[in-house]
């Protein structure tokens, strides 16, 4: 299919986009948690990255990327009723950068790098200042206490500077980790509308991949809300905070202070966590839903054949996941993700 054919019927380019966007962000990441793929998170961003560039591409009116971005929205809080306030702010702002990106018409692949590093890398500082802000300052402080007490104490690093900042060498290799990811993905972000332009493609066998038990476990995970306190990261945390408690109060280097910080900076995540998670995050759901539903009448009918095409996009991924399950590492990823996004806009659909 040539990039000709592509605009000719860009309106329907334009919802298979969206559409594809709408599963990235509403099931791609249960989907590919069952089959145990890798740097979920990183992927998710970088597929939203790829998606706007598309967009950006193959539809004429700039605006279409806002458009797109609200229709997401929409299909995220429907498929995904408990997704945190967070979340949408970020499918947001990435909508909005993609728009202000790409309204530089004559720089596609520029908008598409830069898209890619901004997103990624907005991504990994929104996480940390959520940490900063629930915990304080005191978390970093206490990761280097607990990391400096395991080399110590544990492995004998005696020659091991106390004073070392364990926290800052996690930030720091967290975001250039993000931000190697946002320019790798900003790079095939620019180049891949040709390719998949040049490609030939040849329908999957898509009777093959039903896996009823993969999509029942995704759902029954969408439907059952995971408390924060049952969360992987939270039990890390809760397990790291009390045996600081317990070495603080013991180990008599630390002194009594570091263990009143560590106390007081449970007791204050916690107070904050409960505020945020009863009382604040349900009233900015709720008003932001309000807004969504008045948006959803007027797109009615196509969020409804958008979520209908899920099943089929769970399917596409899937086969291909379990099609290069030969190939191994990064060879493995990046052609799995290669296929899959060439069989969900090329596929075609009864």
């Amino acid at each position: 299919m040539s990039e000709e054919d592509i605009k000719i019927s860009n309106e329907n380019i334009f919802w298979r986009i969206t559409a594809i966007w709408g599963f990235s962000e509403a099931l791609l990441g249960g989907v590919l948690h069952a089959l145990k793929f890798p740097f979920t998170g990183i992927f998710i961003g970088g597929t939203a990255v790829i998606l706007i560039s598309l967009l950006a591409r193959y539809t004429e009116n700039n605006y279409s990327i806002l458009k797109a971005t609200g229709v997401v929205i929409i299909v995220k809080g429907l498929i995904s009723p408990h997704t945190p306030i967070t979340a949408y702010a970020a499918v947001s702002l990435q909508g909005l950068i993609g728009f202000i990106l790409f309204s530089f018409k004559s720089f596609p692949k520029i908008s598409a790098l830069l898209l890619g590093i901004f997103s990624l890398l907005l991504s990994g500082v929104q996480k940390i200042l959520i940490l900063t802000i629930v915990f304080g300052n005191t978390l970093w402080k206490s990761i280097d206490l607990f990391i400096n007490y395991i080399l110590v104490e544990i492995f004998r690093f005696h020659s091991i500077n106390p004073d070392t900042e364990f926290s800052n060498i996690i930030i720091i290799s967290y975001m250039l980790i993000h931000l190697a990811a946002g320019i790798l993905i900003g790079l095939l972000a620019g180049i891949l509308p040709v390719m998949l332009s040049k490609e030939s493609y040849k329908a999957i066998p898509l009777k093959e991949t039903k896996d009823e038990n993969l999509f029942n476990q995704i759902y029954a995970r969408k439907r059952k809300h995971k408390r924060w306190y049952k969360r992987v990261s939270a039990i890390i945390f809760l397990f790291m905070a009390f045996s600081l408690l317990v070495i603080s109060f013991f180990y008599a280097p630390y002194g009594k202070n570091v263990f009143y910080e560590i106390l007081f900076m449970i007791a204050r995540s916690v107070l904050i966590l409960i505020v945020w998670y009863y009382i604040f995050s349900p009233f900015l759901i709720k008003w932001f839903k309000r807004i969504m539903n008045k948006r959803m009448n007027s797109y009615a009918s196509e969020i409804e054949n958008i979520i209908s095409l899920f099943p089929l996009f769970r399917n596409i991924v899937s086969f291909h996941w379990k099609s290069t399950n030969q190939l191994k590492g990064l060879g493995r990823i990046k052609t799995f993700l290669y296929a899959s996004l060439l069989s969900l806009i090329r596929e075609e659909i009864n």
